[in-house]
Protein backbone atom coordinates (compact mmCIF):
# COMPACT_ATOMS: atom_id res chain seq x y z
CA UNK A 1 0.00 0.00 0.00
CA UNK A 2 1.13 3.14 -0.47
CA UNK A 3 0.86 6.49 1.53
CA UNK A 4 -2.74 6.27 1.92
CA UNK A 5 -5.46 3.49 2.66
CA UNK A 6 -7.58 4.96 0.54
CA UNK A 7 -7.63 7.61 -2.23
CA UNK A 8 -11.18 9.47 -2.94
CA UNK A 9 -12.02 11.05 -5.76
CA UNK A 10 -14.38 13.64 -5.62
CA UNK A 11 -16.12 16.31 -7.07
CA UNK A 12 -19.44 18.30 -8.64
CA UNK A 13 -21.18 16.41 -11.54
CA UNK A 14 -19.44 16.26 -14.82
CA UNK A 15 -16.21 17.59 -13.10
CA UNK A 16 -14.67 14.17 -14.62
CA UNK A 17 -14.22 11.79 -11.61
CA UNK A 18 -15.85 9.11 -13.27
CA UNK A 19 -13.76 9.51 -16.21
CA UNK A 20 -10.51 9.72 -14.21
CA UNK A 21 -11.09 6.51 -12.09
CA UNK A 22 -11.73 4.75 -15.73
CA UNK A 23 -8.53 5.38 -16.90
CA UNK A 24 -6.81 3.47 -13.46
CA UNK A 25 -8.52 0.34 -14.51
CA UNK A 26 -6.18 -0.89 -16.81
CA UNK A 27 -3.33 -3.17 -16.00
CA UNK A 28 -0.86 -1.09 -15.22
CA UNK A 29 -2.70 -0.46 -11.58
CA UNK A 30 -3.54 -4.33 -10.69
CA UNK A 31 -1.60 -4.93 -8.19
CA UNK A 32 -1.26 -1.73 -6.82
CA UNK A 33 -4.90 -0.10 -6.77
CA UNK A 34 -8.10 -1.53 -5.85
CA UNK A 35 -11.10 -0.13 -7.47
CA UNK A 36 -14.86 -1.82 -6.52
CA UNK A 37 -18.25 -1.64 -8.08
CA UNK A 38 -20.30 1.00 -7.15
CA UNK A 39 -23.52 -0.08 -5.84
CA UNK A 40 -26.82 3.06 -5.81
CA UNK A 41 -30.23 3.20 -5.61
CA UNK A 42 -31.02 6.49 -7.92
CA UNK A 43 -32.45 5.86 -11.55
CA UNK A 44 -29.80 4.87 -14.22
CA UNK A 45 -28.26 8.12 -15.85
CA UNK A 46 -26.30 8.05 -19.40
CA UNK A 47 -22.99 8.21 -18.04
CA UNK A 48 -23.63 5.05 -15.95
CA UNK A 49 -21.31 2.31 -16.75
CA UNK A 50 -20.78 -1.36 -15.92
CA UNK A 51 -19.17 -0.27 -12.31
CA UNK A 52 -22.13 0.88 -11.54
CA UNK A 53 -24.76 -1.33 -10.19
CA UNK A 54 -28.59 -0.58 -9.40
CA UNK A 55 -30.35 -1.80 -6.84
CA UNK A 56 -33.79 -1.52 -4.79
CA UNK A 57 -33.26 -0.15 -1.52
CA UNK A 58 -34.49 -3.43 0.13
CA UNK A 59 -31.29 -5.15 -1.48
CA UNK A 60 -29.40 -2.15 -0.47
CA UNK A 61 -29.70 -2.11 3.09
CA UNK A 62 -29.78 -5.91 3.01
CA UNK A 63 -26.12 -5.27 1.95
CA UNK A 64 -25.28 -3.10 4.35
CA UNK A 65 -26.45 -5.58 6.87
CA UNK A 66 -24.20 -8.50 5.76
CA UNK A 67 -21.31 -5.90 5.34
CA UNK A 68 -20.86 -6.69 1.64
CA UNK A 69 -21.47 -2.65 0.56
CA UNK A 70 -19.06 -0.84 2.76
CA UNK A 71 -18.70 2.39 2.71
CA UNK A 72 -21.86 3.37 2.22
CA UNK A 73 -23.40 6.75 2.22
CA UNK A 74 -26.71 8.68 1.02
CA UNK A 75 -28.09 11.92 -0.96
CA UNK A 76 -30.17 13.79 -1.79
CA UNK A 77 -30.44 15.31 -5.70
CA UNK A 78 -32.89 17.76 -5.52
CA UNK A 79 -34.29 19.53 -1.83
CA UNK A 80 -37.78 18.20 -2.46
CA UNK A 81 -36.62 14.60 -3.03
CA UNK A 82 -38.42 12.69 0.04
CA UNK A 83 -35.90 10.49 0.98
CA UNK A 84 -31.76 10.22 -0.45
CA UNK A 85 -30.44 7.62 -2.85
CA UNK A 86 -28.10 5.24 -1.44
CA UNK A 87 -24.48 4.68 -2.73
CA UNK A 88 -22.31 1.95 -1.70
CA UNK A 89 -18.98 0.34 -3.03
CA UNK A 90 -18.52 -3.82 -3.30
CA UNK A 91 -16.90 -4.94 -0.21
CA UNK A 92 -15.97 -8.25 -2.13
CA UNK A 93 -12.92 -9.04 -4.50
CA UNK A 94 -14.20 -10.67 -7.38
CA UNK A 95 -11.94 -13.97 -8.09
CA UNK A 96 -11.07 -12.72 -11.47
CA UNK A 97 -8.88 -9.89 -9.58
CA UNK A 98 -5.38 -10.48 -8.56
CA UNK A 99 -5.45 -11.50 -4.53
CA UNK A 100 -2.40 -10.12 -3.39
CA UNK A 101 -2.51 -9.09 0.56
CA UNK A 102 -4.95 -6.65 0.94
CA UNK A 103 -2.18 -4.02 2.73
CA UNK A 104 -0.36 -3.86 -1.00
CA UNK A 105 -3.39 -2.23 -2.58
CA UNK A 106 -4.92 1.41 -1.93
CA UNK A 107 -8.38 1.37 -2.52
CA UNK A 108 -9.68 3.59 -5.02
CA UNK A 109 -13.34 5.42 -4.42
CA UNK A 110 -14.98 7.28 -7.01
CA UNK A 111 -17.53 9.50 -4.38
CA UNK A 112 -19.72 12.25 -4.87
CA UNK A 113 -19.37 15.19 -2.74
CA UNK A 114 -22.07 13.65 -0.09
CA UNK A 115 -19.76 10.97 0.96
CA UNK A 116 -17.88 13.87 2.69
CA UNK A 117 -20.67 15.36 4.35
CA UNK A 118 -21.80 11.92 4.84
CA UNK A 119 -21.77 11.36 9.11
CA UNK A 120 -21.36 7.30 9.54
CA UNK A 121 -19.72 4.43 10.78
CA UNK A 122 -18.21 3.39 7.29
CA UNK A 123 -17.78 6.82 6.10
CA UNK A 124 -16.03 8.34 9.47
CA UNK A 125 -13.53 4.87 9.41
CA UNK A 126 -12.70 5.74 5.75
CA UNK A 127 -11.85 9.71 5.54
CA UNK A 128 -8.91 10.12 8.17
CA UNK A 129 -7.38 7.21 5.96
CA UNK A 130 -7.79 8.50 2.55
CA UNK A 131 -5.92 11.09 0.00
CA UNK A 132 -9.18 13.36 -0.98
CA UNK A 133 -8.79 14.36 -4.71
CA UNK A 134 -11.21 17.09 -5.94
CA UNK A 135 -11.70 17.15 -9.63
CA UNK A 136 -13.69 20.01 -10.82
CA UNK A 137 -14.73 22.61 -13.66
CA UNK A 138 -16.81 25.66 -13.98
CA UNK A 139 -20.23 25.49 -14.16
CA UNK A 140 -19.79 26.77 -17.85
CA UNK A 141 -17.55 23.93 -18.78
CA UNK A 142 -20.19 21.10 -16.84
CA UNK A 143 -22.73 22.40 -18.74
CA UNK A 144 -21.02 22.24 -21.98
CA UNK A 145 -19.59 18.08 -20.82
CA UNK A 146 -23.63 17.34 -20.12
CA UNK A 147 -25.18 18.70 -23.20
CA UNK A 148 -21.76 17.07 -25.34
CA UNK A 149 -22.99 13.58 -23.47
CA UNK A 150 -26.82 14.03 -24.05
CA UNK A 151 -27.57 14.31 -20.42
CA UNK A 152 -29.94 17.23 -18.92
CA UNK A 153 -29.73 18.09 -15.11
CA UNK A 154 -31.29 20.68 -12.77
CA UNK A 155 -29.62 23.90 -11.94
CA UNK A 156 -29.85 23.42 -8.11
CA UNK A 157 -27.63 19.81 -9.18
CA UNK A 158 -25.40 21.84 -11.66
CA UNK A 159 -24.98 24.32 -9.44
CA UNK A 160 -24.30 21.84 -6.00
CA UNK A 161 -20.94 22.70 -4.39
CA UNK A 162 -20.92 21.18 -0.81
CA UNK A 163 -18.23 22.08 1.61
CA UNK A 164 -15.49 19.55 0.60
CA UNK A 165 -13.10 20.92 2.89
CA UNK A 166 -12.32 18.04 5.74
CA UNK A 167 -10.33 18.84 8.22
CA UNK A 168 -8.99 15.35 9.14
CA UNK A 169 -7.97 14.54 5.27
CA UNK A 170 -5.28 15.86 2.91
CA UNK A 171 -6.71 17.35 -0.35
CA UNK A 172 -5.41 17.86 -4.14
CA UNK A 173 -7.27 19.71 -6.47
CA UNK A 174 -7.47 18.99 -10.27
CA UNK A 175 -8.98 21.38 -12.11
CA UNK A 176 -10.55 19.92 -15.63
CA UNK A 177 -11.73 23.29 -17.00
CA UNK A 178 -9.35 23.64 -19.56
CA UNK A 179 -9.56 19.85 -20.47
CA UNK A 180 -11.36 18.58 -23.79
CA UNK A 181 -10.67 15.20 -24.80
CA UNK A 182 -11.10 12.19 -21.84
CA UNK A 183 -7.57 11.55 -21.54
CA UNK A 184 -6.37 14.82 -20.15
CA UNK A 185 -8.34 14.19 -17.10
CA UNK A 186 -7.13 10.78 -16.84
CA UNK A 187 -3.30 11.68 -17.54
CA UNK A 188 -4.13 14.46 -14.69
CA UNK A 189 -5.48 11.93 -11.88
CA UNK A 190 -2.76 9.23 -12.82
CA UNK A 191 0.25 12.12 -12.05
CA UNK A 192 -1.87 12.51 -8.25
CA UNK A 193 -1.76 8.88 -8.08
CA UNK A 194 1.49 7.89 -9.20
CA UNK A 195 3.01 10.20 -6.41
CA UNK A 196 1.28 8.52 -3.63
CA UNK A 197 1.14 4.80 -4.41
Amino acid sequence: MGQFEYILVAGPLAGGKTNGVNGLRGPEYAESLHIPSRFLTRYELPGDDSHNKHLDVDEFEAGVVDGSIWPHWGRKLDIGDPYPDLYGFDATIPEDEPQPDPDERTTVLGINNGFLRASNESTEAVIPESLIVIMWATVAKREERLIDAGRRASRSLINLQDDLIRPDAPIKWIDTTGFDEPEEGQAALREVIDQVI
